[in-house]
């Protein structure tokens, strides 16, 4: 909401769900994704590969010039990201943890096996059908699906950084780790991610430097249709 024209939303409530980014609406029947730029290096994984702890700032170019720069590609808009670099100084050392919950709302309150079994009588006796469930309720089970498919779920986030650097070299390295369990039960997103950059003035007309960036996606989900449980 900080940035006029843009709309981000997610599209589902899944964890790890990549979140839509729209820059000036839809541009066409096509895809419509913003072209992300890190440390002056295009991907195509948006933004989920970085910890939000590592970005030092972000720039939204939303003018039709950006396709002077990045070409076509650009036409979506430009989603210019830095990361956080060593400095010279003192050396620091940043741990950042949260924790969260989540919970489905407003779900509908669902009936027993009585109340099923009478409305469902009900329902054959407005059709006019000569059908009638004579189950009795002692005799079935009584579950609760909504009950049974939703839970409480927690989110682990944990960054550790280190920095520091002379008047020639600098370096900054930082791990993350992100463990997310989806409000539906077997739906569950993990992240590690390890980041490196060290930059040295070897001479006054020459720097020499490195940007490591390594991810790894672990997400277990549900299927549109139901079948849940799917490694992916």
């Amino acid at each position: 909401g900080q940035a006029a024209g843009v709309n981000v939303t997610s599209p589902t409530g899944a964890p790890g769900t990549n979140a839509v980014v729209r820059i000036r609406g839809i541009g066409s029947l096509n895809n419509n994704e913003p072209l992300y730029i890190i440390d002056g290096i295009q991907v195509n994984s948006g933004l989920t590969t970085i910890s939000p702890n590592d970005i030092e700032s972000m720039e939204i170019l939303k003018d039709a010039s950006a396709a002077a720069i990045y070409g076509a590609r650009a036409s979506n808009g430009v989603i210019l990201v830095t990361t956080k670099s060593g400095k010279a100084g003192k050396s620091t050392i940043s741990l950042d943890a949260s924790l969260g919950l989540a919970n489905a709302i407003g779900l509908p309150k669902m009936v027993n096996t009585a109340q099923f079994i009478e409305l469902q009588n009900e329902a054959f006796a407005n059709d006019g059908s000569v059908n009638r469930n004579n189950d009795n309720p002692a005799n079935l089970t009584n579950t609760d699906w909504l009950d049974a498919i939703f839970r409480q779920a927690l989110t682990q986030r944990y960054s550790l950084a280190f920095s520091g650097g002379t008047d020639k070299t600098r370096y900054f390295i930082s791990g993350n780790y992100v463990n997310q369990d989806g409000t539906i039960e077997y739906s569950n997103f993990k992240r590690y991610g390890l980041r490196s950059n060290i930059t040295s003035d070897v001479k006054s007309w020459l720097r020499i430097g490195e940007n490591l960036n390594f991810t790894y996606e672990s997400n277990q989900y549900i299927g549109a249709s139901g079948d849940g449980g799917r490694p992916g």
